[in-house]
Protein backbone atom coordinates (compact mmCIF):
# COMPACT_ATOMS: atom_id res chain seq x y z
CA UNK A 1 0.00 0.00 0.00
CA UNK A 2 1.52 3.71 -1.20
CA UNK A 3 -0.51 5.34 1.27
CA UNK A 4 2.34 5.34 4.11
CA UNK A 5 5.02 6.38 1.38
CA UNK A 6 2.70 9.30 0.37
CA UNK A 7 2.20 10.56 3.80
CA UNK A 8 6.39 10.59 4.22
CA UNK A 9 7.25 12.65 1.38
CA UNK A 10 4.30 15.19 2.23
CA UNK A 11 6.03 15.67 5.41
CA UNK A 12 9.28 15.64 4.25
CA UNK A 13 9.26 17.38 0.79
CA UNK A 14 6.11 19.08 0.51
CA UNK A 15 4.21 19.74 3.61
CA UNK A 16 0.81 19.10 1.38
CA UNK A 17 -0.54 16.42 -0.48
CA UNK A 18 1.94 15.01 -2.39
CA UNK A 19 1.35 15.13 -6.74
CA UNK A 20 -0.27 11.55 -8.13
CA UNK A 21 2.49 9.24 -9.08
CA UNK A 22 2.55 6.19 -12.03
CA UNK A 23 2.60 3.02 -11.18
CA UNK A 24 6.37 2.52 -11.92
CA UNK A 25 7.47 5.83 -9.90
CA UNK A 26 5.47 4.46 -6.53
CA UNK A 27 7.58 1.34 -7.11
CA UNK A 28 10.76 3.50 -7.04
CA UNK A 29 9.79 5.47 -4.71
CA UNK A 30 8.93 2.55 -2.40
CA UNK A 31 12.93 1.10 -2.88
CA UNK A 32 14.08 4.45 -2.69
CA UNK A 33 12.39 5.07 0.68
CA UNK A 34 13.43 1.84 2.18
CA UNK A 35 17.08 2.16 1.11
CA UNK A 36 16.88 5.65 2.92
CA UNK A 37 15.17 4.38 6.37
CA UNK A 38 17.68 1.24 6.83
CA UNK A 39 20.54 3.57 6.32
CA UNK A 40 19.08 5.94 9.42
CA UNK A 41 19.80 5.05 12.94
CA UNK A 42 18.02 2.30 14.26
CA UNK A 43 16.10 4.20 16.85
CA UNK A 44 14.70 6.58 13.87
CA UNK A 45 14.35 4.61 11.66
CA UNK A 46 12.17 2.61 13.84
CA UNK A 47 10.20 5.43 14.93
CA UNK A 48 9.14 6.55 11.23
CA UNK A 49 8.20 3.46 10.68
CA UNK A 50 5.93 3.46 13.41
CA UNK A 51 4.75 7.31 13.01
CA UNK A 52 4.03 6.34 9.24
CA UNK A 53 2.92 2.64 9.45
CA UNK A 54 5.37 1.40 7.00
CA UNK A 55 4.62 -2.35 7.21
CA UNK A 56 2.40 -1.77 10.46
CA UNK A 57 0.00 0.59 11.56
CA UNK A 58 0.54 4.13 12.52
CA UNK A 59 0.82 5.30 16.04
CA UNK A 60 1.09 8.20 17.55
CA UNK A 61 3.88 9.76 19.40
CA UNK A 62 2.44 8.80 22.85
CA UNK A 63 2.84 4.97 21.50
CA UNK A 64 5.55 5.00 20.10
CA UNK A 65 7.27 6.80 23.44
CA UNK A 66 5.78 3.93 25.33
CA UNK A 67 7.05 1.16 22.85
CA UNK A 68 10.38 2.50 22.89
CA UNK A 69 10.88 3.16 26.06
CA UNK A 70 12.06 6.97 25.07
CA UNK A 71 11.72 9.80 27.80
CA UNK A 72 8.16 11.43 26.24
CA UNK A 73 5.85 12.07 23.36
CA UNK A 74 8.03 14.90 22.65
CA UNK A 75 11.14 12.87 22.40
CA UNK A 76 9.34 10.70 19.56
CA UNK A 77 8.03 13.80 17.65
CA UNK A 78 12.08 15.04 17.73
CA UNK A 79 13.11 11.90 16.32
CA UNK A 80 10.96 11.73 13.66
CA UNK A 81 11.92 15.23 12.27
CA UNK A 82 15.34 14.41 12.85
CA UNK A 83 14.99 11.29 10.17
CA UNK A 84 12.62 13.56 8.05
CA UNK A 85 15.30 16.38 7.86
CA UNK A 86 18.28 13.46 7.07
CA UNK A 87 15.62 11.98 4.55
CA UNK A 88 15.24 15.60 2.98
CA UNK A 89 18.76 16.99 2.97
CA UNK A 90 20.79 13.99 3.95
CA UNK A 91 23.19 10.98 2.46
CA UNK A 92 20.39 8.81 3.59
CA UNK A 93 17.76 10.18 1.00
CA UNK A 94 19.76 10.88 -1.87
CA UNK A 95 18.62 7.93 -3.89
CA UNK A 96 14.63 9.38 -2.94
CA UNK A 97 15.51 12.99 -4.07
CA UNK A 98 16.91 11.72 -7.29
CA UNK A 99 14.11 9.28 -8.40
CA UNK A 100 11.65 12.61 -7.41
CA UNK A 101 14.14 14.85 -9.59
CA UNK A 102 14.01 12.07 -12.33
CA UNK A 103 10.28 12.49 -12.88
CA UNK A 104 10.52 15.96 -12.71
CA UNK A 105 9.15 16.78 -8.74
CA UNK A 106 12.43 17.91 -7.34
CA UNK A 107 15.26 19.74 -8.34
CA UNK A 108 18.22 17.25 -8.84
CA UNK A 109 20.61 16.94 -6.30
CA UNK A 110 23.78 18.16 -6.22
CA UNK A 111 26.57 15.77 -6.51
CA UNK A 112 28.02 16.61 -3.44
CA UNK A 113 25.02 15.20 -1.77
CA UNK A 114 25.72 11.83 -3.05
CA UNK A 115 26.93 9.38 -0.61
CA UNK A 116 29.44 7.51 -3.18
CA UNK A 117 30.93 11.31 -4.04
CA UNK A 118 31.38 11.97 -0.25
CA UNK A 119 33.10 8.41 0.16
CA UNK A 120 35.70 9.24 -2.46
CA UNK A 121 36.60 12.54 -0.66
CA UNK A 122 36.84 10.28 2.38
CA UNK A 123 38.93 8.44 0.69
CA UNK A 124 41.48 10.07 -0.94
CA UNK A 125 41.64 12.57 2.34
CA UNK A 126 42.46 9.06 3.92
CA UNK A 127 45.15 8.51 1.34
CA UNK A 128 46.94 11.76 2.51
CA UNK A 129 45.43 13.72 -0.47
CA UNK A 130 44.39 17.67 0.05
CA UNK A 131 40.83 18.16 -0.96
CA UNK A 132 40.74 20.95 -3.09
CA UNK A 133 38.57 23.96 -2.15
CA UNK A 134 36.20 23.82 -4.87
CA UNK A 135 35.19 20.03 -3.74
CA UNK A 136 34.62 20.93 -0.37
CA UNK A 137 32.12 23.68 -1.15
CA UNK A 138 30.08 20.81 -2.78
CA UNK A 139 29.12 18.99 0.17
CA UNK A 140 26.37 20.29 2.25
CA UNK A 141 26.50 20.12 6.60
CA UNK A 142 23.43 18.41 6.01
CA UNK A 143 25.96 15.22 4.74
CA UNK A 144 27.78 15.72 8.03
CA UNK A 145 26.65 13.16 11.25
CA UNK A 146 26.07 16.11 13.40
CA UNK A 147 23.58 16.33 16.18
CA UNK A 148 20.37 18.45 15.90
CA UNK A 149 21.88 21.12 17.64
CA UNK A 150 24.95 21.18 16.05
CA UNK A 151 23.33 21.42 12.60
CA UNK A 152 21.21 24.35 13.73
CA UNK A 153 23.90 26.51 15.58
CA UNK A 154 25.74 26.09 11.72
CA UNK A 155 22.96 26.67 9.61
CA UNK A 156 21.84 29.54 11.82
CA UNK A 157 25.17 31.13 11.57
CA UNK A 158 25.29 30.40 7.93
CA UNK A 159 27.55 27.90 7.61
CA UNK A 160 26.43 25.69 4.65
CA UNK A 161 29.00 23.55 3.31
CA UNK A 162 32.08 21.89 3.91
CA UNK A 163 34.41 24.69 2.41
CA UNK A 164 32.61 27.12 4.96
CA UNK A 165 33.86 25.62 7.84
CA UNK A 166 37.47 24.71 6.48
CA UNK A 167 37.46 28.69 6.16
CA UNK A 168 36.59 29.29 9.65
CA UNK A 169 38.25 28.81 13.02
CA UNK A 170 37.75 26.76 16.75
CA UNK A 171 37.41 30.06 17.81
CA UNK A 172 35.02 31.97 15.82
CA UNK A 173 32.93 28.45 15.75
CA UNK A 174 32.62 28.58 19.32
CA UNK A 175 31.23 31.94 19.63
CA UNK A 176 28.16 30.46 17.23
CA UNK A 177 25.07 30.77 19.55
CA UNK A 178 24.27 27.43 21.07
CA UNK A 179 27.35 25.45 19.91
CA UNK A 180 29.11 24.56 22.73
CA UNK A 181 32.27 22.59 23.39
CA UNK A 182 30.72 19.19 22.61
CA UNK A 183 29.14 20.31 19.61
CA UNK A 184 32.02 22.09 18.19
CA UNK A 185 34.25 18.68 19.28
CA UNK A 186 31.54 16.90 17.15
CA UNK A 187 31.56 19.50 14.09
CA UNK A 188 36.07 18.84 14.40
CA UNK A 189 35.66 15.23 14.04
CA UNK A 190 33.09 15.23 11.06
CA UNK A 191 34.93 17.84 8.82
CA UNK A 192 38.23 15.58 9.87
CA UNK A 193 36.86 12.56 7.44
CA UNK A 194 37.58 14.59 5.05
CA UNK A 195 40.79 15.94 5.63
CA UNK A 196 39.34 19.60 6.80
CA UNK A 197 41.78 20.48 9.85
CA UNK A 198 39.74 23.53 11.69
CA UNK A 199 42.54 26.14 12.99
CA UNK A 200 42.60 26.74 17.14
CA UNK A 201 42.45 30.53 15.56
CA UNK A 202 41.70 32.47 12.61
CA UNK A 203 39.94 35.61 10.82
CA UNK A 204 36.01 35.94 10.99
CA UNK A 205 35.27 34.42 8.02
CA UNK A 206 33.27 37.66 7.60
CA UNK A 207 35.99 40.14 8.12
CA UNK A 208 38.05 37.56 5.60
CA UNK A 209 35.52 38.62 2.86
CA UNK A 210 35.11 42.24 3.51
CA UNK A 211 39.16 42.04 2.54
CA UNK A 212 38.94 40.07 -0.33
CA UNK A 213 36.33 42.65 -1.61
CA UNK A 214 37.94 45.30 -1.23
CA UNK A 215 41.00 43.88 -2.94
CA UNK A 216 38.93 43.41 -6.14
CA UNK A 217 38.04 46.64 -5.93
CA UNK A 218 41.31 47.68 -6.52
CA UNK A 219 42.52 48.80 -2.85
CA UNK A 220 45.32 47.67 -1.50
CA UNK A 221 45.53 46.59 2.44
CA UNK A 222 47.66 48.22 5.17
CA UNK A 223 50.29 45.60 6.50
CA UNK A 224 47.70 45.41 9.95
CA UNK A 225 45.57 44.17 7.69
CA UNK A 226 47.91 41.80 6.20
CA UNK A 227 49.39 40.94 9.46
CA UNK A 228 45.59 39.68 10.67
CA UNK A 229 45.71 37.19 8.12
CA UNK A 230 47.33 33.91 8.83
CA UNK A 231 48.15 30.89 6.30
CA UNK A 232 45.07 28.65 7.33
CA UNK A 233 43.32 32.27 6.16
CA UNK A 234 45.08 31.70 2.84
CA UNK A 235 43.30 28.30 2.41
CA UNK A 236 47.16 26.60 2.08
CA UNK A 237 47.30 22.89 1.85
CA UNK A 238 48.35 21.23 5.19
CA UNK A 239 51.88 20.04 3.48
CA UNK A 240 52.44 24.15 2.43
CA UNK A 241 51.60 25.17 5.87
CA UNK A 242 53.79 22.96 7.57
CA UNK A 243 56.92 23.68 4.77
CA UNK A 244 55.99 27.73 5.86
CA UNK A 245 56.04 27.44 9.36
CA UNK A 246 57.48 28.50 11.72
CA UNK A 247 59.44 31.25 9.89
CA UNK A 248 56.47 32.68 8.06
CA UNK A 249 53.15 32.67 9.97
CA UNK A 250 50.97 35.71 8.26
CA UNK A 251 50.58 37.01 4.98
CA UNK A 252 52.71 40.21 6.26
CA UNK A 253 55.56 37.61 6.52
CA UNK A 254 54.89 36.24 3.09
CA UNK A 255 54.70 39.75 1.71
CA UNK A 256 58.34 40.38 2.28
CA UNK A 257 59.52 37.33 1.51
CA UNK A 258 61.09 35.96 -1.48
CA UNK A 259 60.37 33.12 -4.57
CA UNK A 260 63.92 32.55 -4.13
CA UNK A 261 63.84 32.27 -0.43
CA UNK A 262 60.56 30.36 -0.08
CA UNK A 263 61.97 28.03 -2.85
CA UNK A 264 65.00 27.03 -0.23
CA UNK A 265 63.14 25.70 2.49
CA UNK A 266 62.60 22.06 2.60
CA UNK A 267 58.68 21.30 1.63
CA UNK A 268 58.33 24.31 -0.68
CA UNK A 269 58.09 22.92 -4.20
CA UNK A 270 57.32 24.13 -7.67
CA UNK A 271 53.84 23.12 -6.76
CA UNK A 272 53.95 24.70 -2.94
CA UNK A 273 55.00 28.11 -4.60
CA UNK A 274 52.66 28.16 -7.18
CA UNK A 275 49.90 27.59 -4.24
CA UNK A 276 51.26 30.33 -2.37
CA UNK A 277 51.54 32.71 -4.89
CA UNK A 278 47.95 31.98 -6.08
CA UNK A 279 46.81 32.72 -2.26
CA UNK A 280 48.73 35.40 -1.75
CA UNK A 281 47.56 37.54 -5.06
CA UNK A 282 43.91 37.06 -4.08
CA UNK A 283 45.09 39.70 -1.11
CA UNK A 284 46.98 41.74 -3.52
CA UNK A 285 49.77 40.69 -2.33
CA UNK A 286 52.98 39.57 -5.29
CA UNK A 287 55.68 37.48 -4.30
CA UNK A 288 59.40 39.06 -4.82
CA UNK A 289 61.25 37.20 -7.75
Amino acid sequence: MFLPYANLLKRAFWGKEPPEFTPTIQEQIVAATTEAVTLLPLLEADAIERFFGIDREPQTYTQIAVDLKLINPGHAAALCREAMRKVRQGPAGYTLRTVLAEAGYLERPRIGESPAYQSSLQDRAAAGEDIPDADLALVPIACLTLSVRAHNALRHDEYYTLLDLKRSSRQELFRTPNLGMISLTEVVQAVAKFGVDIPEYGMDRRVRAQLLARVEAGEHLRDEELAQVNLYDLGLSRRTISGLQPRYDSLLDLKDASKATLRKRPQIGAKSLEEIEAATAKFGVTLQP
